[in-house]
């Protein structure tokens, strides 16, 4: 394997991020595949050839590809081919698999076509038709090529959305798992054939360690005296009994990070090292006394967290960046960088508060709370967030400290919203959040419509998009309201207002969409349905990324000028030094104050100036003002008194793009001020990099 090109890294990390992946794909380049594959059963690794193709075509690949990552598709393939190897004699099972896999491909294609226009599908369909008969990888991999006996099917599938046979999979899974089963009971006497539940004991865990190991493991597992008893569904439990299991969960926890934060590199075996192969060079890695191999890592953090917050780690087992090492029975660590599972905070300068525990929600599997964290000689403490799930018998942690991820799966909806919850748990997330808003404002709650954006019943401290415009509902008076999901799967609420009261929210009946924070799931921005053009992602290429857009006209914001402008001519020549010195410490370029030769090149690229002569009698002033501050540190916290305005929309045509920030009278999300439209242009430079050209002012109507 070599490095994918930055562009098409770039490219697959923005499919991902569409497929709604949290965590990060790692993508090579492979000269022995002739066409893209994901493989890697643990971690998913996307694979393309060392010729690619062209970018629009690789951007709708790697949809597909990532579709297949977000889906776990290769456990799916890991069960039809383990069928088809026991029941190699049964031309049933051949069948069932090659038709459940042509389904998995389907599926993704679906989703990857997903409220795309004709235009795009027709193209789409164009770059399957690239890759007919390309040939297959590996067993246990994708592969986005299609054989002639499918292209028929797929190619109706992709024009004619939501035809797509939805059960044929789930029937063909479940039939082969049957036979697996039904081998495994002539194999394995009955006792061992079941599989374990949720309300049987938990999964053992092996504590052996090695010669000389010190951690406790017993006590991070729980497994002190045996294993603990079957974790009991969290809404059969009395309050009492919640706190108590969540304490004994918080000091395993603790315990954990101790260890995998900082402790573990006091029991390394500095005697016994390995050279591992790295970068063309090789890396020192040393023995660990206190874990065996990498299961038991993984099986031991599996005690303390969920699934889902071990999949956001990242822990480099021996891939491209190798940290820990299984090598002759032993584990070996690299001591700079061993297990970076944990935050870099240290517990010891910071804990939760025990006492402050609150219970918010409980449902079978989840268990939410708050509590505040802190240390007695901190002046003020966050209030955070403790999220608990039931998973393989035991009760985890759904992350920490800000890294916990939310689960509001205890709100009850009503039956039609659970069957769409049900069916897209995403959606279910923003619906329950919608939900429970409507109630708050219509209950007149303010703890419940806080908790909806802060996670917690406090109001969120630093609001995203300026003023947090419904700190106080008070005087407001909501008669009704509804949630409903939209076609394209965006969540509205419809709110009956009879007072607004201190709030900027419509009187009468009004609709509203959201903004939904991507890690978090709680409400960022609740905005009228008028604006819901402004609010609804990018437009124009779809594999241009609109974060290079934002952060351009962002820098130049700050730099330059929040205010509307003909032509960059017509600015201050100080700020546009300001502004070129600010794009070429961003990009690494600088060791030292710029030169003439460097600011005049960064002219050409970000200004589209030739022959720029920078004015270097002014640059003393412009880098470090009247009291010597570095000119980065001068251009992140005065030249920005806009806090209010937020980045709306990015569009473009080819070269051109457009660049909509918006100002919301100091009340952030539902009432307007005004519009700045930014126009941008390809450099003719660098094609990487962006020109700011013109701002106009714009009143919303």
């Amino acid at each position: 394997d070599s490095p994918a090109p930055a562009y098409a890294v770039s490219i697959a990390r923005w499919a991902a991020k569409e497929q709604g992946l949290t965590r990060r794909v790692p993508v090579r380049c492979n000269a022995r595949i002739s066409g893209p594959l994901v493989t890697g059963l643990v971690r998913p690794t996307l694979l393309l050839p060392e010729t690619l193709p062209p970018e629009d075509e690789l951007a709708m690949i790697c949809l597909h590809e990532m579709a297949h990552c977000r889906r776990g598709d290769l456990w799916y393939m890991l069960l039809l081919e383990a069928a088809r190897a026991v029941h190699w004699y049964s031309p049933p099972v051949h069948f069932l698999v090659r038709a459940a896999r042509q389904d998995i491909e389907m599926a993704c294609d679906e989703s990857a076509a997903a409220n795309k226009p004709e235009t795009w599908r027709r193209q789409y369909c164009q770059v399957l038709l690239h890759a007919l008969e390309c040939p297959a990888g590996p067993v246990l991999t994708t592969r986005f090529g299609v054989g002639k006996n499918q292209i028929t099917a797929r190619l109706r599938q992709i024009m004619k959305p939501g035809r797509m046979r939805r059960g044929l999979l789930a029937f063909c899974a479940a039939a082969l798992a049957v036979a697996l089963c039904c081998c495994a009971v002539r194999l394995e006497p009955a006792s061992t054939s079941r599989t374990n539940t949720e309300d049987e004991a938990p999964v053992w865990v092996d504590i052996t360690q090695p010669e000389g190991g010190q951690l406790d493991l017993a006590a991070i597992t729980g497994q002190t005296d045996g294993l603990p008893e079957p974790a009991r569904p969290g809404n059969e439990m009395t309050d009492e009994e919640i706190y108590a299991l969540v304490r004994d969960v918080l000091d395993r926890c603790l315990l954990w990070i101790e260890w995998a934060g900082e402790g573990y590199r006091d029991n390394l075996d500095l005697a016994d090292t390995i050279q591992v192969p790295w970068g063309g060079d090789t890396r020192t890695m040393v023995r660990q006394r206190d874990i065996t191999d990498r299961e038991q890592f993984l099986a031991v953090a599996g005690t303390v967290y969920s699934q889902a917050s071990i999949d956001t780690k990242t822990i480099w087992f021996g891939d491209s960046i190798p940290t820990v090492v299984e090598h002759d029975g032993a584990l070996y660590v690299h001591d700079d960088e061993a297990f970076p599972i944990e935050t870099p905070v240290d517990p010891r300068y910071g804990w939760y508060d025990y006492d402050s525990l609150r219970l918010l929600g409980a449902s079978e599997d989840t268990l939410y709370l708050e509590a505040i964290w802190g240390n007695p000689d901190w002046p003020t403490s966050p209030l955070l967030p403790v999220v608990l799930r039931r998973e393989q018998g035991r009760w985890v942690m759904n992350g920490w400290y800000y890294h916990v991820l939310r689960d509001n799966s205890f709100i009850s909806l009503p039956e039609e919203l659970e069957q769409q919850a049900a069916a897209d748990p995403q959606l279910g997330t923003q619906l329950r959040y919608a939900w429970a808003l409507g109630q708050g404002l219509k209950e007149n709650d303010q703890t419940r419509v806080d908790w909806c954006f802060s996670g917690t019943t406090a109001p969120p401290d630093e609001y995203r998009f300026g003023i947090y415009a419904l700190r106080d509902i008070s005087g407001t008076r909501v008669t009704d309201f509804t949630v409903e999901a939209g076609e394209d799967g965006t969540v509205w609420l419809t709110l009956d207002v009879a007072e607004p009261g201190d709030t900027p929210l419509l009187e009468g009946e009004n609709k509203y969409g959201f903004l939904f924070d991507g890690q978090a799931g709680t409400v960022l921005l609740l905005y009228p349905a008028q604006d819901v053009s402004l609010y609804t992602g990018t437009s124009g290429s779809e594999t241009e990324d609109s974060d290079t857009l934002i952060e351009t006209t962002r820098i130049f914001r700050r730099c330059v000028s929040t205010g509307p402008f003909a032509a960059v001519t017509e600015l201050p020549e100080d700020k546009l030094l300001l502004y070129l010195a600010y794009q070429l410490r961003e990009q690494g370029a600088l060791t030292g104050d710029p030169t003439a030769e460097q600011l005049t090149q960064a002219a050409e690229t970000w200004l589209d100036l030739a022959d720029y002569v920078p004015a270097m009698d002014l640059l003393s002033e412009v880098l470090y003002g009247q009291d010597g501050r570095d000119f980065a540190t001068r251009a992140d916290s005065e030249v920005w008194p806009d806090d209010r305005m937020v980045s709306l929309r990015v569009t473009w045509a080819g070269d051109i793009a457009t660049v909509v920030w918006r100002d919301y009278q100091g009340t952030a999300g539902i009432v307007p001020d005004y519009d700045l439209v930014y126009t941008l242009r390809r450099s003719p430079a660098d094609p990487a990099a962006w020109i700011v050209e013109s701002c106009v002012r714009h009143t919303p109507e």
